[in-house]
Formats: C-alpha cells, structure tokens, sequence
C-alpha cells in the first residue's frame, strides 16, 4: 500500500485495514469527485459518514487529467473531520469513520 502511506501520516494497524478492505471492497461508490471539485464533496461525504460506516468515492477521468489521484486523496484527507481514508485502488477511494479505523 506504497499509495496509502502516501495520503495517510499514521497509518493504521494492518489488521483493521484488511477487515475493513475486505468488508467492503464489493460496495458501490455514492459519491463522484467531478469539475466542482473537493470542496463541494467534503460536507457530503461527512453527512454520508454519519449514516454509514464507509463511504466509496469515484474519480471522474476528466479530474485525473488535471491532478494526481493521490494529490486528490491527500486533499480529501486534510479536509475530512470524521472519516479515514483505508483503501486506493485506480480511481476509487474507501472513506471510513474515524471510530472504526481507531477504535478506543
């Protein structure tokens, strides 16, 4: 997960990002990141995050022609309050809860 280590300062513990990756790698994504840009996804992503435990994000094409998808990643992590990003794969993003990747 060199993409990961990338957007994420403190990493999680590997066990709980295999569980959650393979929990919910089959979900489908309910958010799209397109020409508005960042700023309008974050307070969807948060109201999504209050409802459910992981929210999955799609990079439009048209983005990543412009931008890095870990640019766009590293963004979305240093704006979301509640949620962790746990998983990268090609223009999908995996956003999870805060409580689920660090449990207290």
């Amino acid at each position: 997960m060199v993409g990961l280590t990338k957007v994420l300062k403190n990493k999680p513990k590997g066990k709980i990002l295999r569980k959650l990756r393979s929990q919910y790698y089959d979900i489908k994504p309910t958010i799209n990141i397109g020409k508005s840009g960042i700023d309008k996804v974050i307070e969807q992503i948060e109201n999504q995050l209050k409802v459910r435990e992981v929210v999955k994000v799609t990079i439009n094409k048209n983005i990543l022609r412009m931008e890095d998808r870990f640019n766009i990643a590293k963004q979305l992590q240093e704006k979301l309050k509640s949620g962790v990003i746990i998983d990268i794969r090609g223009r999908k993003i995996l956003i999870a809860r805060k409580s689920l990747v660090y449990p207290s």
